[in-house]
C-alpha cells in the first residue's frame, strides 16, 4: 500500500507476450492519462511472458526511464495467469487494475473502474461496448461467462474484460494461488462486492490473439488446479481428430448403406467404433491432464520462475537503474 503519500496508488499490472510493436504507444497513452489527474498516484508492472520479439529490451528500457514502471521477465512462457499472479505479487496499489498489453482497452478504462469502486466494492469489472473480436472468441467468452455464473455464484457479465481489486482482496488472492491460478477467478471465488461498468473494446492495432482452443480449454482446467504443463495435450488432440473422422465416416457409410442396402452395416459399425475410440482417448487424456496437475498442486512446485526484475532502486534518493535477483513469488518492496 501506498505510505509515503496521501493520495491512493494504483498499480497497473500489464502481461505482455510478443506485443513490442505496442508496448510504447500504450505506455504512453496510459501515462498521458494517469498524469491528467490529480487524485491517483500510478505504478506500472509489465510481466514479459517469454516473449521472442524485443519485448524485453523494450519494456527494460522503460523501467530504466521511468521510476514508476517495473518490469518482470520470465525465463520462458508459462500464461497470462501466471503473469498477473507475479505482477500482482509485487504491486504497492491501494487498487490493482489488470489490463492486456494488446491496446484493445483505452487507458481511460483504468479511471473508470478505480473511481466505481469509490471505497465502497471490493472489485470493478469492465463490460465491453462493441467488442471488437472474432465471433469464435465471442461466443466463447459468452460461454465461459454463463458457466462462471454457476461456478462461483457470481453475477458478472463480462468475465475477461479489464478488472480492478482493492489491496486487501489483492492480498487474499495472494494467499491463495495454490488453488486458483487466474486472478479474477480466485477474486471471484471469494464472491466480493462488485460494481461492472461498460468500458469502450477496440479492434487490436496490430497481431492477432495469442489464446488458442488449447489455451482456452487449459484455462478452465487451471480455475481447479494450480500449475500449467501440457501434460496429454497430443494426445487428446488425437483423441479429437480420431473422432471427428469417426463421425464423418460414419454418416457417410450410413447415407451408402441406405442408398444401397446391398452393401451392408459393416463400415458404419466399424466407423462408430473409429469414433468410441477416439472419443475415449480424449476424455481420458483430459482426465490425465487434470489429475497429473492436482498432484502437482499438491506439492507445491512454483507455477513459474521470474528471471529478472528491472526498477529503478526506489529506496535510494537517486535513480539508479538496478535489475534485482529473482524475488519470491510473495514478496514486497
Amino acid at each position: 500500500m501506498n505510505e509515503t503519500n496521501s493520495k491512493p496508488l494504483i498499480s497497473v499490472v500489464i502481461p505482455s507476450y510478443n506485443d513490442e510493436p505496442i508496448i510504447m504507444p500504450f505506455y504512453t497513452a496510459i501515462v498521458e492519462t494517469l498524469e491528467s489527474q490529480k487524485d491517483y498516484d500510478f505504478e506500472l508492472i509489465y510481466i514479459d511472458d517469454g516473449s521472442s520479439d524485443q519485448s524485453q529490451a523494450t519494456l527494460a528500457e522503460l523501467a530504466a526511464e521511468d521510476s514508476r514502471v517495473t518490469f518482470i521477465e520470465f525465463y520462458r512462457n508459462f500464461g497470462q495467469t501466471q503473469a498477473l499472479f507475479a505482477g500482482l505479487s509485487i504491486s504497492q496499489g491501494d487498487y490493482v487494475v489488470t489490463i492486456d498489453g494488446d491496446y484493445q482497452y483505452p487507458p481511460e478504462a483504468i479511471l473508470q473502474l478505480v473511481s466505481a469502486m469509490e471505497g465502497k466494492y471490493d472489485m470493478a469489472s469492465g463490460i465491453r461496448v462493441n467488442r471488437q473480436d472474432g465471433w469464435i472468441e465471442i461466443v466463447t467468452a459468452q460461454l465461459a461467462t454463463l458457466s462462471l455464473r454457476k461456478i462461483f455464484k457470481v453475477n458478472i457479465q463480462d468475465f475477461g474484460s479489464v478488472k480492478a481489486i482493492s489491496r486487501s482482496l489483492a492480498e487474499k488472492v495472494l494467499k491463495m494461488r495454490h488453488r486458483f491460478c487466474d486472478v479474477n477467478a480466485a477474486a471471484l471465488s471469494l464472491r466480493p462486492s462488485l460494481v461492472e461498468v461498460e468500458v469502450l473494446h477496440k479492434a487490436r492495432p496490430s497481431g492477432d490473439s495469442h489464446w488458442n482452443f488449447w489455451m482456452r480449454l487449459k484455462f478452465w482446467l487451471n480455475l481447479y488446479t494450480t500449475y500449467s504443463e501440457d501434460y496429454f495435450q497430443t494426445p487428446c488432440l488425437w483423441g479429437f481428430l480420431i473422432s471427428l473422422l469417426g463421425i464423418l465416416s460414419f454418416l457417410i457409410t450410413v447415407l451408402q448403406a441406405i442408398l444401397n442396402p446391398t452393401s451392408g452395416w459393416t463400415a458404419p459399425i466399424f466407423s462408430f467404433m473409429i469414433f468410441i475410440f477416439g472419443f475415449i482417448l480424449m476424455t481420458w487424456s483430459a482426465t490425465m491432464y487434470l489429475l497429473v496437475r492436482l498432484y502437482k498442486q499438491n506439492v507445491f512446485n512454483e507455477p513459474y520462475v521470474i528471471k529478472q526484475i528491472y526498477r529503478q532502486n526506489k529506496e535510494a534518493f537517486h535513480n539508479t537503474f538496478i535489475k534485482d535477483e529473482p524475488l519470491p513469488v510473495t514478496s514486497k518492496y
